[in-house]
This record gives structure tokens, sequence and C-alpha cells, in this order.
């Protein structure tokens, strides 16, 4: 599955980027964690808005949960990690 996201504030013109992730399933721990301290989730299916906060918050859960992560958990967490450094918001675009 592909996630396209950008940045809440981004200009119009800007185009979303994307990300290949196939990964769901590995950093369920994280996002069942999320969802019980945040009552944030991310649908893969639906559009999602997350705030420079719960990217914060996942990124770490992502470290303390997920064993070995994948390339794709690595890049997901890249991207959470920007968003919380320069306190941006996350539109995520789901199928």
């Amino acid at each position: 599955m592909s996630i396209s996201y950008n940045y809440m504030d981004a200009d119009k013109d800007e185009p979303d980027q994307f990300l290949e992730f196939n990964d769901w399933e590995s950093i369920k721990p994280a996002l069942v964690a999320l969802k019980a301290k945040s009552g944030v989730e991310i649908d893969p299916y639906s559009d999602t808005r997350f705030s420079d906060d719960h990217a914060v918050l996942l990124s770490q859960l992502i470290e303390r949960l997920v064993k070995g992560p994948s390339i794709g958990v690595s890049n997901l967490s890249q991207i959470l990690s920007e968003s919380g450094k320069t306190g941006r918001w996350l539109l995520f675009v789901g199928d």
C-alpha cells in the first residue's frame, strides 16, 4: 500500500510525497498503544490528520515496541520525526 502524505500547511501547488508502506502489521503494537494513549489512529483506508505531537509519540512507540524495523518502518519513523522537529502536521491519505 502506498501512503500519500503532505504537511497540512503546504502550498496547494506543492506535490504530495509518497511512501510505499506495507508493514502495517509490524507496527500494530505501536498503533494500538498510540490509540490507547491519544485516541488517534491511522487508518490506511481513510485520510488522517496527524499533529506533530502525535507524530513524535508514534515515532517513540515504534522505536520502543517494534523490533528490527524494516526499511519502510524506518522511513515512516523518519517522516514522523521530521514532523515533530518542524512542528508541521501531516496528512496521511489512505486508499
